[in-house]
């Protein structure tokens, strides 16, 4: 375990992504709203796995996320997971 003076920090990308028009992904605001790629249902599995395992190890206090919907959507997944940990969107 930690230490209460020890801090960390622990990066991670999106959780796997819902393609099936298999569409070469950019920022959503370069995108048609109808061609915004989700995170699939995996993607979601492996956000609350994230979230489990770094709950075991660490107190997390803070998410920080991109304003991509497929970020968006991991960190939500995360906070749950974590007990509704704070997200903070960085544009």
């Amino acid at each position: 375990m930690n230490s209460p003076e020890s801090k960390f920090i622990a990066l991670s990308r999106h959780g796997e992504l819902d393609n099936p028009k298999n569409i070469v992904y950019n920022r959503d605001s370069a995108m048609k709203p109808e061609d915004i790629i989700h995170i699939s249902e995996t993607g979601i599995v492996q956000m609350k796995e994230l979230g489990k395992l770094l709950k075991k190890r660490f107190t997390v206090t803070r998410i920080y996320t991109s304003p991509q919907t497929r970020a968006i959507e991991s960190s939500e997944e995360l906070s749950k997971t974590l007990g509704g940990v704070k997200i903070i969107v960085d544009e």
